[in-house]
């Protein structure tokens, strides 16, 4: 007759060191799945926002962004879900460690359990990560999402021992420092995780300061043409209307010519004028400028007899809208 060994909870740390996984090298396992999510993280960003032309300053682009993190989150859920609940009973950082996920008899966890370990960090992290920083000091090495989903992290060596003998009869582990190979893992992955924040970085500080640059040259044009609109202005108070397309040409300021008026401004023009309505059509320059409104045409229109101005795209090389100065957009008039 066989007799089963009785079913046994993990011993505190103290009573069997080795057997709980501590503070750093759980950090470390948890280093390691964020670089695999990272280098994940930028293929996705590779495909869905370089394609759509995210950092573009475009308002309507901000969709993709949801989009990114619609995948993004879940798909960091159901990798620590799936792999602490699979046979593995860990994630490929903790795998590498030789570290698993528990329940209190050192067995295998569900894919409940797991996701609610998942979903509980979201507390740990929320009180300054001293939810994390509880597993330096807890009895069994337990952070407080472990705590909340009656978990813990385990050396799988240790465990596989602890399982298959009586507590009494286990030898006090070797050092379990951290390897080598992790190390200098880590030191590539800070190096890859720099690189990655300053692409990112990049290309959203880029295109911003092309924006910012571009509407700065803008302004200029938009500020040249202010002389432009008080002569016609003055000319329509004087008058009773706005001058005639004869009247405009033999004036040098309002005639057509390729002579650039600004440093980044290349010609106005003074067009459609009849009843309330009167427009200046403004090209930039095509050298000198962003290139975001390299050549671009806009122009400042009025529809109530000169008393207010705005801006808009125009011609057959539209400036983007996104391009137009926030001033010019809503422009009073003099």
């Amino acid at each position: 007759m066989t007799t089963e060994k009785p079913v046994r909870r993990l011993p505190a740390a103290a009573s069997m060191p080795g057997l709980h996984a501590g503070f750093w090298i759980r950090f470390v396992a948890y280093f390691l799945d964020g670089i695999i999510l990272s280098v994940v993280a930028w293929i996705l960003l590779l495909l869905l926002f370089i394609p759509m032309g995210l950092y573009q300053g475009q308002s309507d682009d901000v969709w993709p962004i949801v989009v990114f993190y619609l995948i993004v989150l879940p798909m960091q859920w159901l990798y620590f879900a799936l792999f602490e609940s699979s046979r593995h009973q860990a994630t490929l950082g903790k795998m590498a460690l030789g570290i698993v996920v528990t329940d209190a008899r050192g067995e295998r966890i569900g894919f409940g359990r797991a996701s609610g370990r998942y979903f509980a960090k979201i507390i740990s992290g929320m009180i300054f990560y001293i939810g994390f920083m509880m597993a330096g000091w807890t009895s069994h090495k337990q952070a407080l999402h472990d705590l909340m989903a009656e978990t813990f992290v385990v050396n799988k060596k240790r465990l596989e021992a602890f399982v298959d003998a009586g507590e009494d009869q286990v030898q006090a582990p070797q050092s379990s420092g951290i390897p080598g190979w992790a190390i200098a893992l880590i030191v590539v992955g800070v190096v890859f995780s720099m690189i990655f924040v300053i692409a990112i970085l990049a290309a959203i500080a880029i295109p911003l300061y092309l924006n910012y640059t571009g509407q700065a040259q803008v302004s200029e044009a938009v500020s040249i043409a202010g002389k432009t609109r008080s002569d016609l202005v003055h000319y329509r108070e004087k008058v009773g209307t706005w001058p005639s397309q004869v009247a405009i040409e033999r004036f040098d300021r309002y005639a057509e010519s390729h002579v650039p008026v600004g440093k980044y401004t290349r010609d106005l023009q003074v067009t459609d004028c009849r009843d309330e309505a009167c427009s200046i059509v403004i090209t930039m320059r095509r050298i000198h400028v962003s290139r975001a409104v390299a050549g671009k045409t806009f122009r400042l229109r009025t529809t109530d007899g000169g008393s207010s101005w705005h801006c808009e795209p125009a011609g057959d090389n539209p400036l983007d809208a996104a391009q137009l100065p926030p001033s010019c957009r809503g422009e009073s008039g003099d």
